[in-house]
């Protein structure tokens, strides 16, 4: 049988151990804090590595960097994205730094979190904005090999479904600003949907960009080459998307080419 003093023993290691954890996860909680990056963070495809985002000397060299830290860090408010051109690579986040988990490759999109203001046609290396002399590509054509005529868009099958894709909370969602890129090569040609944020997203819809909820921004974009069952260049669910200065040419679709 154990005596007063080792169950007094055993009480005192335990509350020990329970405070040890608890300093623990203050500690962890904080040093994710501490980890994140300023408001305004850098994208860069001319470095030859990435840094840590925060200055255009440090860039990240691939916009989903910059778009997991986002997702991560809600102080993350303005992205800057230098001239070049930048493909998906990652599924929707369904969590900080996770992307879901689906049955279709072409699920891999530029997922924006809500809030952001995402800004193209910066020079390589940093500088004045210019979006006509630094035109920067956000392109689904993973194969690089899309023919676009007059008749359509073909060799387009392994494109991503959608380049763009925001998607507000139902509760307090806010919106996105999508300002100064050239948008291609998204093919929205399938039936079937995903549901990020409690909302279904159809992959038959938005090739270009797909917005659900919120108040967006669109402005002084160009969307060209991209195609969908619905709306082929952009495709809004719900929410509110202010345009201005944008160009929707050589989109197609069954019904609503822009």
């Amino acid at each position: 049988k154990r005596t007063e003093h080792q169950f007094s023993t055993a009480y005192r290691l335990a509350s020990y151990f329970l405070v040890a954890v608890v300093c623990w996860a203050f500690v962890t909680a904080s040093a994710m804090a501490n980890q994140c990056p300023p408001p305004t963070i850098y994208v860069d495809a001319s470095v030859s590595a990435s840094g840590n985002g925060t200055t255009w000397a440090t860039a990240f060299k691939t916009l989903h960097e910059a778009l997991a830290v986002a997702h991560c860090c809600p102080v993350v408010d303005t992205i800057k994205v230098a001239a070049g051109t930048y493909k998906p690579t990652q599924k929707p986040f369904s969590a900080c730094f996770i992307q879901m988990t689906t049955t279709e490759a072409r699920d891999i999109t530029f997922h924006l979190p809500d809030g952001i203001v995402l800004l193209g046609g910066y020079p390589a290396g940093g500088g004045a904005r210019n979006v006509a002399a630094n035109t920067t590509t956000l392109s689904g054509d993973i194969n690089g090999d899309d023919v676009v005529t007059n008749s359509g868009i073909t060799e387009n099958t392994e494109n991503a479904f959608h380049v763009v894709l925001a998607v507000a909370p139902t509760t307090g969602g806010i919106g996105v600003t999508v300002d100064g890129f050239t948008i291609t090569g998204g093919n929205a040609n399938n039936g079937t949907n995903i549901t990020v944020n409690g909302k279904f997203i159809y992959r038959s819809v938005g090739g270009g960009i797909f917005t659900s909820g919120g108040t967006n921004t669109l402005s002084n974009n160009t969307l060209s080459g991209n195609s969908a069952i619905n709306g082929g260049g952009i495709f809004t669910s719900g929410g509110d998307n202010t345009l201005s200065n944008n160009t929707l040419s050589g989109n197609s679709a069954i019904n609503g080419g822009g």
